[in-house]
């Protein structure tokens, strides 16, 4: 027997977000706006997903386009896309970056679908590869990653990685890419957490 969850979705910035049920498998969203409800498998995401409405106001690279996850095309639900025995787009992004050769490292590896173990002569630690996605001027992302020692998330409109500790935020955490309208201690500055300058080794 599946346990289904019932959700209740919101529209940011052209695409469909919600906040799934922990036990469930099926989740089945309704949201303001859509003809029909969505249903996602529950190994589609860790912790958060979001579909893609308007094409043109979306600002992430992830794709997801909403069609594809509605009652009728996707019922009972499967795992639409990426097979979970491959890295996601943004981790095998990540993963070029680091062959580019700006930060030091010995070897990575994927260990799962959106994180990878990195190696090195100093240190090795793991690193979850989130997609970040761009409201009121504050790059944001779910930490969803299992026993990672940092996050890393790319800027949806610029060539920019950035890399958080596990250890530097509690339940959420946002960057600062647009100027604040006054000056607050508590802001974190996106540049402050550029790859480069965050590398641990």
């Amino acid at each position: 027997m599946k346990h289904i969850g019932v959700e209740t979705g919101w529209i940011v910035n052209g695409r469909v977000r919600f906040t799934p049920s922990n036990s469930a498998e099926y989740h089945l969203v309704y949201c303001d706006g859509l003809d029909d409800l969505l249903s996602v498998h529950t190994d589609e995401f860790n912790e958060s997903i979001s579909f893609r409405v308007d094409s043109e106001n979306t600002r992430g690279t992830r794709s997801n386009p909403v069609d594809e996850y509605e009652f009728g095309n996707n019922w009972p639900p499967v795992v639409v896309g990426t097979s979970q025995t491959d890295p996601t787009p943004e981790l095998s992004q990540f993963i070029s970056r680091l062959r580019e050769g700006q930060v030091s490292y010995s070897r990575v590896e994927c260990s799962d679908k959106k994180t990878a173990e990195v190696h090195s002569k100093q240190l090795d630690f793991r690193i979850c590869v989130e997609t970040a996605w761009i409201e009121n001027g504050l790059l944001r992302f779910n930490a969803s990653g299992d026993n990672a020692d940092y996050y890393s998330l790319k800027n949806p409109e610029k060539e920019e990685w950035y890399l958080v500790s596990d250890d530097s935020f509690g339940d959420s955490v946002s960057l600062r890419i647009d100027p604040p309208e006054k000056e607050d201690s508590r802001i974190n500055f996106a540049e402050d957490y550029l790859l480069e300058k965050m590398w641990p080794v």
